[in-house]
């Protein structure tokens, strides 16, 4: 057979007819080497892995705690060169209740107005996060012996937001304006005060008598911008174009003005940053104020995202807030309320019965009231202002209230107190807001005394009141429950001296007291705080003996804001609202992490 006619090896496998023993031969053969790769390769291996188990565990858990340990001594001794500090860029928007009618500072005359005027101007002096004031557009300042002559050298390099500089010229013309009548400025008081120019950067004031609290006054006017106004009629700088979008020398400058709905008082002001304001360029890019008619419709902007900020929202505002969004600070400013009781009103004209009245006012009652407790307020000045030996008012006590009414001839007839047949009546006016149940309150308390009482709610923002026209400049009230705003100086001058008892005055009790004005002119004409303090408590002592007003509580900024913003501190010291924006130049919307400096 030749070679190409050999089976091929597929024909022999299919030639191939294995027998069974054979078959079961094989299959028999296949089965042991299977058990024998099993016992060496699978079975010894998983004793072997068996054995191991607990060794591997054993590192496997090492190995863990070791990666775990070193993670937590990074983040644990991150914090030695790591620090959060507020990102340089974001939009802050702030919302408060009133209006803004005038952008032009010497025209502020609501919280609103008085806002914007502390982020677009600069002053001569500002109050600073302590609360005292502090030098802003000055470098230094001296004093001449005699207390009349003050020296200002103004800082070097200072812009307007437009790029002109700032000098002495514009500070000449500031205070000229607001001593003009015709200016019809909201800034008084300063028509006696002599100012004139040494040279470009240096200015003197001459006072005609010593003010202790003139350096605190000066904090109050924003300096103008004379190159732009100069040439303006100062009777018609109030409807100028400079009134509706001014230039200013502060940290942010006026973008845009949007008139959202004026019929609701509701409109936004937004600020760009000043790249060259002298005293640094903030953190924020933008801030915007945003003014609501109410405080309810502040609340519902700040929930819907309209702002991340409020402030002076009502206390019944407040109580709705979600705490785990919104952080809430009650911060302490020199502002008290107070029931002030009109002195020529017959209702309230005798003193046994103002007495009477303070024994029944539970003041802590009152303050319980809030829900961020406001601090206790017994005399015309913030007890920071008076120190340790601030006199207190006395305690309440009703039975003693009565009988001292009994003592004045006001015997209870029925339900009600009457003498010589005339029933003890008094009609208390208030404003809207917080202030209504502080009012319902010392109505229900006055009410246990067996007094006919009325109550009046005013609401300042409303174009159909005119509360300053019809109620307080004619002071149609027996009581008027109302804040004062006494500021950074314990000068109360203004609220209590005789010679403001008229019209145009903010002596709203008509109070006259020869021994208050003496101790009222003394203490004005002092600048020793030492002695200053001494007079006004000597000053308190005569207040509460004549009891022209209650002090009800001291009030306090409320400020909400996300948690994800970082305003002002709550270590500031603000004696007014608008001085919150004393360190503006830090705010932030965001944190980012970066490396301490050694």
């Amino acid at each position: 057979m030749d070679e190409n006619s050999k089976p091929s090896t597929i024909e022999k496998i299919q030639n191939i007819t294995p027998s069974k023993k054979d078959l079961t031969r094989r299959l028999k053969k296949a089965e042991r080497v299977t058990k024998r790769h099993a016992r060496k390769f699978l079975l010894k291996r998983i004793e072997k892995a068996r054995k191991a188990q607990g060794k591997v565990v054993f590192w496997v858990v090492s190995v863990g705690i070791i990666i775990a340990s070193s993670a937590f001594q990074l983040l644990w001794f991150r914090s030695g060169y790591i620090t959060s500090a507020p990102s340089s860029s974001g939009i802050y928007s702030e919302g408060l209740v009133g209006q803004i009618k005038s952008l032009n500072p010497i025209y502020a005359s609501t919280d609103a107005e008085e806002a914007l005027s502390q982020l677009v101007f600069s002053r001569l002096i500002k109050y600073d996060t302590s609360g005292t004031v502090g030098y802003d557009l000055v470098d230094n300042m001296s004093v001449g012996q005699n207390g009349l002559e003050y020296t200002f050298k103004l800082k070097q390099g200072v812009l307007w937001q437009d790029g002109e500089k700032l000098d002495a010229n514009d500070v000449i013309f500031t205070f000229g304006l607001i001593q003009n009548s015709a200016s019809r400025s909201a800034i008084t008081g300063w028509s006696d005060i002599k100012i004139t120019k040494v040279d470009d950067s240096t200015i003197k004031f001459q006072l005609p008598t010593v003010i202790g609290p003139f350096l605190s006054a000066l904090a109050s006017v924003p300096i103008l911008p004379e190159h732009l106004l100069s040439k303006i009629d100062p009777n018609k700088i109030r409807e100028s174009a400079y009134s509706s979008s001014p230039v200013g020398s502060g940290p942010f400058k006026i973008n845009l003005v949007s008139d959202i709905d004026l019929q609701n008082n509701k409109r936004a002001i937004l600020l760009d940053r000043f790249d060259k304001y002298f005293g640094g360029t903030p953190y924020l890019d933008k801030f915007q104020l945003q003014t609501y008619g109410d405080s309810t419709a502040l609340y519902k902007g700040l929930i819907s995202g309209e702002v991340l900020a409020a402030a002076g929202l009502d206390d019944l505002d407040i109580k709705k807030l979600p705490k785990d969004t919104y952080s809430i600070s009650a911060q302490p400013i020199n502002t008290g309320t107070y029931a002030i009781f009109n002195l020529r009103k017959e209702a309230v004209s005798d003193q046994k019965i103002r007495k009477a009245l303070q024994l029944a006012t539970d003041t802590n009652a009152i303050r319980d009231l809030f829900s961020l407790k406001p601090l206790s307020l017994d005399t015309p000045l913030m007890s920071s202002q008076l120190g340790s030996n601030s006199p207190i008012a006395d305690k309440f006590d009703l039975e003693k209230a009565k009988s001292t009414l009994d003592s004045a001839g006001w015997k209870l007839d029925g339900s009600i107190r009457k003498k010589d047949g005339k029933e003890l009546t008094l009609s208390v006016v208030t404003i809207k807001g917080s202030y209504e149940q502080v009012a319902d309150k010392i109505v229900s308390m006055w009410s246990q005394l067996g007094i006919n009482l009325s109550v009046a709610v005013y609401d300042p923002t409303d174009s159909s009141q005119n509360f300053v026209q019809d109620i307080v400049q004619p002071r149609n009230y027996d009581v008027l429950i109302y804040p004062i705003f006494v500021g950074g100086d314990p000068d109360v001058f203004a609220y209590w001296h005789s010679s403001q008892a008229n019209s145009a005055g903010y002596n709203f009790a008509n109070y006259s007291s020869s021994v208050a004005n003496a101790l009222l002119d003394s203490a004005r004409s002092r600048t020793e705080s030492n002695l200053r303090q001494l007079k006004y408590i000597q000053f308190s002592k005569q207040w509460l003996s004549d009891v022209p007003a209650i002090g009800l509580y001291q009030n306090v900024l409320t400020y909400v804001h996300t948690k994800s913003t970082k305003p002002f501190s709550e270590k500031n010291i603000t004696p007014a609202a608008e001085n919150r924006f004393s360190d503006v130049k830090y705010w932030s919307v965001s944190t980012k992490p970066v490396y301490k400096t050694p």
